[in-house]
């Protein structure tokens, strides 16, 4: 014979009216009536956040655990979906529906944190350190041999970059940061003036070697030195007319040269 039953439409249910449905990561339970469970709630009701957060507690004889519906060990089904527990009544045959919330009891050794000890192994290895945990555990025999080269070039470039500070620090050590200072400037001002003047010979002989006249002429291809040369004459005039002085220019090169020349002018007229 079937039973009928009808459903009962419940008030507005609150947060904390929620039916609870929990599993067990490690299986099911055998003895699941000696379990004492205990549920708690956020106390900053005021955080739209934090308000929403619950903790279930199971504790036994032998072990004890945990449960939560934030944070990374929390199952994320309760955001995608939602889910309903009804409540049947076998004297009425009344069913109530309410709304529920899934939670994953994990077993938790009493004395040790896993959550502190994850925060602290995450803000004390980086990106690259993580990456390089990965691929020992589970890359492929060429990511490792990758790794191993990469960190043998680290090993030698750490070497290399030790040896130059302690023959940087034995130089400075020797010679002084003041001399060391001093030379920089004098090397600094001696590369600026070089831009300006010709080749100097110290170990010149006599002063006149020690910058060459050839070496201050802007040497080019092909080319010379024009020499005009003014010539002044007098030109003689007629009978009552007094004589004046012309100025003919003799320039002393190569004509054949077709290049660009550089002109000094030597007037020999009197006055």
């Amino acid at each position: 014979m079937d039973v009928n039953c009808t459903l009962v439409c419940c008030e507005e249910e609150r947060e904390d009216d929620k039916a609870v449905i929990v599993q067990f990561s490690n299986g099911n339970l055998r003895n699941t009536e000696q379990l004492n469970f205990s549920f708690y709630k956020n106390v900053d009701e005021t955080n739209p956040r934090k308000k929403t957060r619950r903790m279930l507690v199971a504790e036994s004889q032998r072990l004890s655990y945990v449960g939560n519906n934030f944070g990374t060990e929390s199952l994320k089904c309760n955001n995608l979906c939602k889910y309903y527990v009804g409540v049947l009544n076998k004297e009425t045959m009344k069913m109530e529906v309410h709304r529920a919330q899934l939670f994953n009891m994990q077993p938790i050794i009493p004395g040790e944190s896993s959550t502190e000890i994850d925060a602290s192994q995450n803000t004390d290895l980086t990106y690259r350190e993580k990456v390089d945990s990965l691929i020992e555990a589970f890359g492929t025999n060429k990511q490792k041999r990758a790794l191993t080269s990469r960190r043998l070039n680290q090993v030698g470039s750490e070497t290399l970059q030790s040896a130059v500070a302690k023959a940087a620090h034995s130089v400075i050590d020797q010679k002084g940061l003041e001399a060391l200072q001093q030379e920089v400037v004098q090397a600094e001002s001696q590369s600026e003036v070089s831009h300006y003047l010709p080749p100097c010979f110290p170990d010149a002989d006599t002063p006149q070697h020690v910058y060459l006249f050839d070496d201050s002429i802007l040497h080019l291809d092909s080319c010379c030195v024009c020499v005009c040369v003014c010539v002044c004459e007098r030109e003689s005039a007629g009978k009552g007319v007094s004589s004046r002085l012309r100025c003919v220019c003799v320039c002393v090169c190569d004509s054949r040269l077709s290049c660009v020349c550089v002109q000094l002018k030597l007037c020999v007229c009197p006055g």
